[in-house]
């Protein structure tokens, strides 16, 4: 799938946020989840997105990977195009399908409650995703083997979450 694009020229790469956000704004009704707010977030560096209930945390993650729309304000993330090149995508101008892509491919959430398939092995789980993406059997099972020794959960690959 393609993205509405903006190729970043190589001796730029360095200077241009991986993500960055401009006067975004988020409206459920009458009441305001987000206004105007802006970020830039480097290469390698962590962000914790932190505050009270209802301060817009969430609305701000599903603004970030397109899950919505922003009322106002820009979304760009710098990702590699299909032969290698830096460029910038505009999540909030993409297409739901293009959205679900660029999240499939991009973006990867952790989850307090832990959202893992229950009925699914810790490797069948680590899988999944790399499955959806079009990776082989193989590919994925590799991959996904090396994510669970990293983790120090090797020889638990085989076991259903609910166990692991």
């Amino acid at each position: 799938m393609r993205y509405d694009q903006h190729p970043v020229a190589p001796s730029q790469q360095n200077h241009v946020p991986r993500l960055s956000v401009a006067g975004l704004q988020v409206r459920y009704g009458e009441a305001v989840a987000l206004n105007g707010l802006s970020l830039a977030v480097q290469d390698g560096e962590s962000v914790a997105i932190m505050g009270p209930s209802g301060s817009g945390k969430t609305t701000l993650l599903h603004a970030l990977a397109g899950i919505i729309r922003p009322d106002d304000g820009t979304v760009a993330l710098r990702t590699l195009d299909g032969q290698g090149r830096s460029q910038i995508v505009r999540v909030d101008e993409l297409s739901d399908a293009a959205r679900s892509d660029l999240r499939l491919r991009e973006f990867g959430f952790v989850f307090q409650q832990g959202m893992l398939i229950p009925e699914l092995t810790a490797m069948e789980n680590v899988m999944m995703p790399l499955l959806l993406t079009g990776v082989t059997k193989s590919e994925a099972n590799s991959r996904a083997g090396q994510l669970l020794q990293e983790l120090g959960m090797t020889g638990l690959e085989q076991r259903r979450i609910g166990r692991a």
